[in-house]
């Protein structure tokens, strides 16, 4: 699905919170086996790939050697999902060190000693960059940035696979591993969340799988299991209500996704953080909200605009308080009230007008004589 096309709209990340789930194991798996979430045709639209025997990260740390430095992070903590080796710590702190986190540098030299060796070459290396990075940080001010991360797409359609056909394989353990590489290498997929959603109830661990489904539902509101995974968590009161209104009919966009249908509308998530966006591209209008959603709890978004019909002949260019809009014979214009100019293509005709735009109401400009004289039509 493709995600919103206008730098107007935001692209944050879903919340990260997660849920204490109160139901039982054994109804978590009958609600699953409900969906029809079973593993085989849980992630049809992933590739296929057939599982290693032995868990493989191998192909992880070939592809970071040649990534740029962000990525190459993402890709050394996708290959720590799949195999906690000692070289890849040590390989993700080097890594962390030469970018410039010498914070997380230090934490991951840390993670290395304690599981590394006693006679791994690197042992030395690493106890002296701890001390050097311990120095350091005892000089400087402690840094409020987060660590660097990108996503590797490519590697997350590998990954995504390789945890399908373990999970098709009866290796639920080893799917859950390569599955949660899939989410580091690209949070924005959702095909993970919902196969995770089915291996973990395979697995019996209800919390995880009931939280993942919900992940499911935040990234992917208007998917195709959608329905089925929101009559599975109705009972569990951990959704709630968003209803959202506009003065006219737009188009809903949750966290940079496209919502199907035309406001008013009513939609049940998992409570959290959203980035909403009502859209009219008629209008060429929208607004961006964040809203809070609270489990049992409704939410509510109104988006008021009016709109400005022109019809001049010759064509005009349009600016509203000095702000360039452009050429567009229908234009969509929040409530307040706006100093027009009008200019036609030609240069020959210029005039100005006060209006007060209302929620709802349109207002129609047919023709230079009428708008020179302000004289102006509402609807």
């Amino acid at each position: 699905m493709k995600r919103a096309p206008s730098p107007t709209f935001c692209r944050t990340g879903r919340p990260a919170s997660r849920t204490r789930w109160p139901s039982p194991r054994r109804a978590v798996g009958a609600a699953l086996v409900a969906l029809g979430l079973s593993l085989a045709a849980g992630v049809s639209a992933a590739p296929a790939a057939s599982p290693k025997k032995v868990l493989d990260a191998t192909w992880l740390l070939r592809a970071a050697e040649t990534a740029e430095p962000d990525v190459a992070v993402t890709l050394f903590r996708a290959a720590l999902q799949v195999d906690r080796a000692p070289r890849t710590l040590f390989m993700l702190a080097r890594q962390l060190e030469a970018t410039g986190w010498p914070t997380e540098a230090r934490e991951e030299y840390q993670a290395f000693l304690k599981v590394a060796p006693r006679d791994d070459p690197d042992r030395s290396i690493a106890q002296a960059a701890r001390e050097r990075l311990t120095r350091l940080l005892e000089r400087s001010a402690p840094t409020a940035r987060r660590p660097p991360s990108a996503p590797a797409r490519a590697e997350a359609a590998k990954a995504f696979g390789l945890g399908r056909a373990a999970a098709l394989a009866g290796k639920h353990a080893d799917a859950t591993r390569y599955l949660h590489a899939a989410l580091i290498l690209d949070p924005s997929l959702s095909g993970p969340h919902r196969l995770l959603g089915a291996v973990y109830a395979k697995l019996g661990k209800s919390d995880e799988a009931l939280n993942h489904l919900a992940e499911y539902l935040r990234i992917r509101p208007d998917g195709p299991l959608a329905s089925q995974i929101r009559q599975t968590l109705s009972k569990r009161h951990v959704l709630g209500m968003l209803k959202t209104n506009a003065s006219f009919p737009s188009q809903m966009w949750v966290n940079g996704y496209p919502v199907s249908g035309r406001t008013p509308m009513s939609l049940s998530l998992p409570g959290g953080e959203y980035n909403i966006a009502l859209l009219n591209a008629q209008y060429h209008v929208g607004k961006n909200f964040k809203v809070q959603v609270i489990a049992d709890s409704q939410a509510a978004v109104s988006f008021s605009f009016g709109i400005l019909k022109v019809n001049l002949d010759p064509w005009a260019r349009i600016r509203a308080d000095g702000r360039d809009l452009g050429l567009w014979t229908e234009l969509g214009l929040p409530p307040g009230t706006y100093h027009l100019s009008f200019e036609s293509h030609n240069k020959k005709l210029r005039a100005e007008v006060r209006l007060n735009i209302k929620a709802g109401q349109t207002i129609a400009i047919n023709n230079w004589q009428s708008l020179m004289e302000g004289k102006v039509g509402v609807r």
